[in-house]
């Protein structure tokens, strides 16, 4: 893993005209660096200790902002590094000179996440409270927030560690008795180990079963809205969000690409996706929007299929998807009042968009389907995709471990399946993770993080 040790600095607060801003500066000789540009400072700074100054850059002499600002001994900061924070009158040409200034004098412009980065590397959090960080920022739920907040306590961690260590524990035994074998008294326990690694087998299936449960807590339940094209899927998209999103248009095959977005039902997070009408198409734009809906639909957690009744049989269109539709939704009902009932396993809802009640009743059915997804949901160790996926890596390595042990198979295998294991539990915490893994979790931070 790569490391750099020279001064950046970003803006941490949000873009846009504020009340406050803050500047962020880290790496080795920061303090110098602020400090050529604070007037008002004119002995060593106190850690921790704000300061009150005018801030001037030393090169054109032209004042910028009076600001407050604080120093951090290396150690002691959020990056384990030196560093230094300015909270600026919050205007954009403000924030933006006094980080031009830091420039000037030599400091980099930041990368996404390089500052949590840097408190990786410096030992001030491992991997499971760094990736806390992003699903805080993102959290749109109470219970998402709750779930980051527990990851960005260190809790997780130490009971992950503890795994880990016990799996180490265990290696350590089984290789003991090979180093050893020709020595008297020198012999693993296989009835031991095996219960041992069933325990760890266990604990570690729960964690799996409990972060998949959960991870619609922080990503929201994904709702593919998908039917034929013109059924009014676009419009319907619209009436739930309660705002135009997407271009509403009598010409088929106007939606070409995925639409998306959040919306917060009953305390629930949901990602809506309005999708290209599904037929068979000779036109290669729309072609790839319809591969694209097809995408959508297979990640969805729930469907919802779009069919005007007059122009389209909804059981025929309902038999076309790849998997059976969790509601099904007969639009433009205010143009065919006198219709029939349709009965079908799967619900179906007619709806308007003049018709305000049959959007709140689809809101309602669909919110409920939500609902009961998140039943299962408990408070998880696990709280990425990533750190689900080394988890099932280490049951996966345990499980060949204890068929091992009990075919009799030689202690040497055994051992190498453990060290496997032993792998992946590192690789949550950010013990071994290949550079590339981390550039991906760290491309998914604000500049300034």
């Amino acid at each position: 893993m790569s490391f750099q040790s020279d001064i950046i600095a970003a803006i941490a607060s949000g873009h846009g005209a504020s009340a406050i801003g803050v500047i962020r500066v880290s790496g080795a000789g920061s303090h110098r660096l602020a400090l050529s540009l604070c007037e008002d400072i004119k002995k060593k700074p106190e850690p921790r200790k704000l300061y009150l100054s005018w801030l001037r850059r030393p090169d054109t002499g032209e004042r910028l902002d009076q600001a407050l600002v604080v120093f951090y001994e290396e150690g002691a900061s959020y990056t384990g590094e030196e560093a230094v924070e300015f909270f600026c009158h919050g205007g954009t040409l403000v924030m933006q000179s006094v980080l031009e200034a830091l420039i000037a004098l030599g400091a980099r412009h930041a990368r996404a996440g390089e500052f949590t980065k840097r408190a990786l590397l410096n030992g001030k959090v491992d991997l499971v409270q760094a990736e806390a960080i992003p699903l805080l920022s993102e959290a749109r739920t109470t219970r998402a927030r709750d779930l980051a907040l527990q990851a960005l306590s260190g809790k997780p961690s130490k009971e992950i560690l503890s795994f880990h260590n016990r799996i180490v524990d265990i290696l350590a035994e089984v290789e003991a008795t090979l180093d050893f074998a020709e020595e008297d008294g020198v012999e693993v326990d296989i009835a031991e180990v095996t219960k041992g690694l069933e325990s760890l087998l266990d604990e570690a299936t729960r964690w799996v079963q409990d972060g998949i449960a959960s991870l619609p807590l922080i990503n929201g339940v994904r709702v593919a809205i998908v039917g034929p094209p013109n059924a009014g899927k676009s419009s319907l998209l619209n009436a739930i969000l309660g705002r135009k999103r997407a271009i509403v248009h009598p010409e088929p095959g106007t939606t070409r690409d995925i639409i998306t977005e959040h919306l917060v039902l009953s305390g629930i997070p949901f990602v809506f996706a309005d999708t290209a009408g599904l037929r068979e198409t000779s036109d290669a734009v729309e072609k790839e929007g319809v591969a694209l809906a097809k995408q959508a639909l297979s990640e969805a957690q729930i469907v919802v299929l779009v069919v005007d009744p007059r122009d389209t049989d909804p059981e025929t269109e309902s038999l076309k998807l790849p998997r059976k539709p969790d509601i099904i939704v007969l639009s433009k009902a205010d143009l065919w009042r006198d219709g029939g009932e349709v009965n079908f396993s799967t619900p179906v809802i007619k709806t308007s968009i003049y018709m305000p009640e049959t959007i709140a009743s689809l809101r309602e059915h669909i919110q409920r389907l939500g609902a009961s997804m998140f039943s299962h949901a408990k408070s998880s160790v696990l709280s990425t995709e990533r750190q689900i996926e080394a988890c099932s890596k280490a049951i996966s390595a345990i499980s060949s471990a204890i068929l091992a042990l009990r075919g009799g198979e030689p202690l040497e295998v055994v051992a190498s399946m453990l060290r496997n294991a032993a792998e992946s539990t590192a690789e949550i915490l950010g013990f071994r993770v290949a550079e590339d893994v981390m550039e991906r979790i760290f491309e998914r931070f604000c500049v300034g993080k």
